[in-house]
Parts: C-alpha cells; structure tokens; sequence
C-alpha cells in the first residue's frame, strides 16, 4: 500500500508536501527535538509539543503534552484529548498539519449517502459483560505546579505511552483521555497482573 493510502499528516513546505506516516506505531509524538518522532523546526512549538494515539477502536486522538503555545484542531484549541476526523487541519505553533485517514473517509462517505435514504435515528443496543478500570496520576494538579513545562511534557507523554501499551497487553484497550485519566475496557475479566499506582 502507497504512503498515501496510509493514514497520514502532510506539511506543507516551500518544496511541495511532505508526507508524515502514521504507521508502525500506536503512538507518535511531535516537537522540536530530535527524541519526537516528528520534529517540526518551528520556535514557537515546544520541544515535547504534542501526540497522536491511534486506539483498538480505530481512532486517532491529538493530545496536547502541556506544551505552551497549545496545540489546535480546525481552529479549537485543544484543552482535552480530542478524536481527529479525516481532512483536520492541526495547528503547532506556526505550523499547520492536515490529518488523513482514509479509512475515517470511507466512512464519512457513506455515512452522506445513507443520511439521504434515512430521516430518523436509530439506535442499536448490544449487551456485553465488560470491564472498566480508570487509572490515574495520584496528585496530577499539584505535580503541574511544582514540576516545568518540559519535564511535565515528557512526564504526561510517557505515561500515555506506557499506560496504554500495559492496557493492550491485556487485551483491553483505551475509550478516552480525561486529563492524566486513562478509562479503559475490556470484554474478559480484570487481569490477574495488578498494577500499583
């Protein structure tokens, strides 16, 4: 399969676009300095700036790393972990990113054919037995008070990081980011490995 038939972030340069793959990984960070998987020579985008996650669900989610100048979708600041749709415009500092994911966009199309052919909602509702855990930083707030920008950016990134690749090894996976909380579910039962915080 082609770069482009690959969810994928392009730049736009001075010598035409430059494509940024989103494969290989569940996680991809972006900053300036050279430990990011996308370094972006931009002064006003801090040095651990910003990640993407890709979850078992098949979504993307942009997460700001506390950096300064914040990080934007489509204009929105992004204050929370926010799901990216195929054609966002990401915002770093001066410098802008376009999300594709082809996949979101087959999905985008049909949704607009069946929207025509359907004028009520309708709601499915399936029963499973699951589990949900919520695991968080214990003091998150007086940590970000007492520790720099740039430590607290990598602090949040490798937790991110680390959390969800213990989570995926069990089999479960990541439903959403609420701060430095990370809820997640699974379809067996709790694991028997236990996790201290």
């Amino acid at each position: 399969m082609s770069k482009i038939g690959n969810p994928h972030l392009v730049l736009q340069t001075e010598s035409g676009n430059r494509y940024l793959p989103l494969v290989g990984s569940n996680c991809w960070t972006i900053g300036r300095t050279d430990d990011n998987n996308f370094i972006l020579p931009d002064p006003w985008i801090s040095r651990n700036h910003a990640m993407l996650q890709y979850t078992e669900t098949g979504e993307f989610y942009l997460i700001d790393l506390g950096s300064r100048n914040g990080s934007f979708v489509n204009g929105r600041r992004c204050d929370i972990p926010v799901t990216l749709r195929n054609g966002d415009l990401l915002t770093f500092g001066q410098t802008q990113l376009n999300f594709y994911s082809p996949s979101a966009q087959k999905d985008d199309a049909s949704t607009s054919n069946d929207s025509a052919d359907y004028n009520v909602t309708a709601t499915l509702h399936v029963r499973r037995l699951i589990s949900v855990m919520v695991v968080d930083i214990r003091n998150f707030t007086g940590l970000t008070q007492q520790m720099d920008d740039a430590l607290l950016s990598a602090m949040i990134g490798t937790w991110f990081r680390h959390a969800g690749e213990i989570m995926r090894t069990e089999g479960s996976w990541v439903d959403k980011y609420i701060g430095d909380a990370l809820p997640n579910c699974s379809r067996s039962s709790v694991p028997s490995t236990n996790y201290t915080r």
